[in-house]
Order: C-alpha cells, then structure tokens, then sequence
C-alpha cells in the first residue's frame, strides 16, 4: 500500500510594514495536497522540480540528475502517482536528463532535457515529437503561437534569451550580458498578458528586465530593499561565510501586478550550517543542514507604474520555488530518504472581511467566532 506525505494547515505571515511597527499581514498562504508518495514506484529519491497544474488535473515532478536517470513522475490534484512519461535513453520520447515541463498550446505538455532537447506530448500524456535545441535550457517558456523562450544554463553567458520557433530553429536572440553582473546570474522567465517578456536575474541585485519578442529592451525595474544587499560574486554559505539574497521567481496576478519571490537571509543563519567530518586528511565540507534557519521568503508585490512594492512579507520558513502564479514550493523528505512537493497557494487578504470579523469581535466579545480564513 502507497503511503503519501501528510497534509498541513493554514499558514499565516507576519508583515514588516517599512516602520518599526507589525500588524497581520495581507499574505495568506493556504495549504494544497503535498505531491509524492513516500515508497513504492511513484517515490522520488533525488531532489524534484514541480510543473504548474495542468488543466486535466495533474503535475509532473521531474527528479533532478543523479547517479541514475529517474523519468518525469505524474501526480494527480490529490498528490498521489499516476505513472511516468516516457523511458530512459537519447531516441524520440526518451530522456537522458530530464530538467523541468510546461503546458504549451492547446494544453500540450513540454519536457525539457539537459541533453538540449524537448520532448512534446498531448494532454494526455501520449508522446507526439522531439525537438532538438540549440542550447541546454535553464528556464524555457512556451509563447501561445507554439515559439519558444529559452534561458540558456550557461553560467558565462546567461544573456541573450534565445526566441526560436516551434522547431527549435534560432530565431532572434534577445538581450546582451550586463558588464558587471555576476557570474551565473542565470534568469527565470515571466510572461505577461500583453506577449511581452519579464526576466529575473537571480544573483547580484534585485533587478527584473523587460523585453518583447523583437529583441526590445522595454527597461528594468531595480530596487534596493533592506533584505537585498547586492554582490558581485557568489559564495556558497559556510561557517564564517553569511548566505547570500537571491531572486527565485516572479509571477503576475490577474490585476497585472508583478509578485516577486527570494530568498533573504535568516538572522540566526549559522545554526542552519553544519561542517561534515573530514575524510582522507581534506577539510570538512560545508552543508545546509536546515534552510529554514539559513534563509526566510520574501514576498514582494510590485506596481509597474511606481516599480514600488506595495505589500512586502517576510516568511520564517522556506519556499524557494514558484510552482506557477500564486503557488509556492518546497521539497521535504521522508524518514526513508523520498522526496515530495509541498505546496501552498499565496493569496492577499481579503481586508474587507478581516474588518467586518474585527468589528464581530469589538461588539461581541465573548461569541465565538471562526479561527480560519
């Protein structure tokens, strides 16, 4: 019998308001069915990358390389295994190095591989082409007419974007590398309603750029918030060595305001650190033992008019990953080593019902009420 991680309850934050003073914030975070199975076939061993929700109901969880190739698992909306997608090897509908999925036009399913290759299926999971890329992908984004955006996983070069059309031919490239940036500030693709397309430089500076699909650069939004203090050069965290912020993902909701996820540094970062034990005379190596004391989440909503942030939320705990708009990711792992998504849906507050609760409160003190949002 299938055991499947537990769920978990409602998440409320707490908001630094830019003063000295804190109230309830306007982020809510509601729990989703955790995705994995902790044995049995649909267990993961390796660390995952989740798909967004596909509109038939499901996901796909793609094991990230190991000693061994794991093939693209499927996960039903109650998180529990469906079966995998395709087989192991390099010829049509295989994978040597399977790194994430999207849901292209008409609900097709796209598997992208290190191996610089994507594998197009229906929504049904039926295998349909292989297209061959000129670039192995960091991040990729599949347009509404059937063209691609790939970010190349070329920590040299993350800049251009590479626009090619549904065969994988070049089409343009888009974007020149920033003289000063970091080396590997490799970018998350965002698109907007209107076609255009938001990249997230994820190291350095809390910058977001702008292009279109001609080639255009439309400007960048560049902020300077108190938890992003900008670098140079990135250093793995270690004992002595303070964690760095990062950019993880963007999102825009449906008023078109830009959502924008990273990674802070937690205060009491060195007790999340730990040194493994030397072996063969080498020095011990340094490993994150518990991110969640290492780094916080930040959740920034930004107006494009001002590029202001109008709601700033600092989470304790850590969710590194944007599943897709408004879902935020983590990966925990089992007694037994497997490894599962666990999801939340981020939301702002509906202040208006908060008040009439408050008001509920202030006139009947003493009448229960609903702890629950």
């Amino acid at each position: 019998m299938r055991r499947s991680p537990m769920q978990f309850g409602v998440l409320l934050v707490t908001l630094a308001c830019g003063s000295s003073s804190r109230e309830l914030s306007p982020i809510v975070l509601d729990p989703l069915p955790a995705v994995g199975e902790v044995d049995g076939v649909g267990a993961i061993a390796s660390w995952p990358r989740i798909s967004p929700r596909h509109p038939l109901g499901y996901r796909v969880m793609v094991p990230q390389a190991g000693a061994s190739v794991e093939l693209p698992k499927v996960y039903g909306d109650d998180g529990r295994y469906l079966g995998s997608l395709g087989e192991t090897g390099d010829g049509p509908g295989q994978f040597i190095e399977p790194l994430f999925s999207r849901v292209g036009p008409g609900d097709s399913l796209w598997l992208f591989d290190g191996s610089a290759r994507a594998s197009v299926f229906t929504p049904e999971r039926v295998f349909v082409r292989a297209i061959a890329l000129p670039v192995a992908p960091w991040d990729a984004a599949v347009l509404p007419d059937g063209r691609l955006v790939i970010a190349a996983a070329t920590s040299g070069a993350p800049l251009p974007l590479l626009l090619l059309n549904g065969e994988g031919a070049v089409i343009r490239y888009i974007g020149t590398p920033l003289p000063d940036e970091p080396l590997g500030a490799m970018r998350r693709i965002v698109l907007a309603r209107d076609a255009t397309i938001w990249t997230v430089p994820m190291l350095g500076s809390w910058r977001i750029e702008h292009w279109d699909t001609t080639g255009a650069n439309l400007g960048a939004l560049e902020r300077t918030p108190e938890w992003f203090t900008p670098y140079q050069r990135y250093q793995a965290p270690a004992p002595g060595i303070a964690p760095q912020p990062t950019l993880q993902g963007a999102w825009f909701d449906d008023l078109d305001r830009l959502w924008v996820l990273g990674k802070a540094v937690d205060p009491d970062w060195e007790k999340g650190i730990d040194t493994l034990d030397a072996r063969g005379g080498e020095s011990g190596r340094s490993v994150i033992s518990d991110p969640d004391r290492v780094y916080d989440t930040m959740i920034e909503v930004i107006d494009l008019q001002s590029g202001e942030a109008i709601i700033t939320a600092r989470l304790d705990a850590t969710w590194p990953f944007a599943a897709e708009p408004g879902v935020l990711m983590r990966v925990a792992t089992s007694r037994d080593g497997a490894h599962f998504a666990e999801l939340v849906r981020v939301r702002e507050k509906d202040r208006k019902r908060e008040r009439e609760k408050e008001r509920r409160r202030m006139e009947h003190p003493t009448s229960p009420l609903p702890t629950h949002d």
